[in-house]
């Protein structure tokens, strides 16, 4: 009991945790909603927090879902529930219980840097303590009973989540499996994925396979001319997801 009521609290102060919002706008029944969850899990460096709402923002513009967004972070005075494994799942709960599973779609950004082991777990500037491995985020979402998603995961080798799509789940990655991604230093406001995926594609191209093919040429071109040993974004599943989410934005 004391574990569920912990769970119960985390999921309302996530989903408080943008500004000037109480927990996320209802559902609205005969429209898609989207709702979105950002988790910014490395907490020494400020890129993945700046990302995170910055993302939460295009989210909301693009499939003109306000006031249904819940940030975590594990940056040192954000004022957020850190991202964890617990605080994630009880993220998703909160979310999927606002959400109607067979209308609503569920927006994921895990945002920090990556190993093959998964996305990297650090408070503030101190010592890592983990990972939200491909295995760990695919239960969570389970037992969210989150059905309809798109999970983008800006982290290096980030193509080990790809396992983890289904015709329901598209899952866009920043990098193969065995690559880098890059872009996060202190001060930017966007990775190099991030920026091209959110800032730059689903701006104007709300239709999210889309927009990963418009990212990925981007990526690709800037790694060309810095010199760097291209990343190879990848995009696995999520066909009944995407036509869901291209009828939003259909006039």
């Amino acid at each position: 009991m004391i574990v569920l009521r912990t769970l119960a609290l985390l999921a309302a102060m996530a989903l408080a945790s943008l500004p000037a919002a109480a927990g996320p706008a209802p559902q609205r029944p005969g429209v898609t909603d989207v709702y979105f969850v950002g988790f910014a899990a490395w907490g020494g460096q400020d890129v993945f927090l700046s990302e995170a709402k910055g993302a939460a923002s295009v989210v909301a513009s693009a499939y003109k879902s306000p006031d249904r967004a819940a940030l975590l972070s594990n940056e040192a005075g954000s004022g957020l529930p850190v991202a964890d494994a617990t605080t994630l799942r009880a993220a998703l709960a909160g979310a999927a219980k606002a959400m109607d599973a067979g209308e609503d779609v569920l927006f994921l950004l895990v945002t920090s840097h990556g190993s093959p082991k998964g996305a990297g777990l650090q408070r503030g500037a101190g010592d890592a303590f983990g990972f939200l491995t491909p295995a760990a985020l695919k239960r969570a979402l389970d037992a969210a009973k989150v059905r309809q998603a798109v999970i983008v995961v800006s982290a290096c080798y980030s193509g080990v989540f790809r396992n983890i799509a289904t015709p329901d789940r598209l899952v866009i990655m920043a990098a193969r499996p065995d690559r880098p991604s890059f872009g996060c230093r202190d001060g930017n406001r966007w990775t190099y994925f991030g920026e091209a995926f959110f800032d730059g594609a689903l701006r104007r191209q709300p239709d999210p396979v889309r927009a990963f093919a418009l990212a990925r040429g981007a990526v690709s071109a800037r790694e060309r001319a810095e010199g760097f040993t291209p990343s190879e974004p990848q995009i696995a599943g999520g066909s009944r997801v995407a036509a869901r989410l291209r009828a939003i934005a259909a006039p």
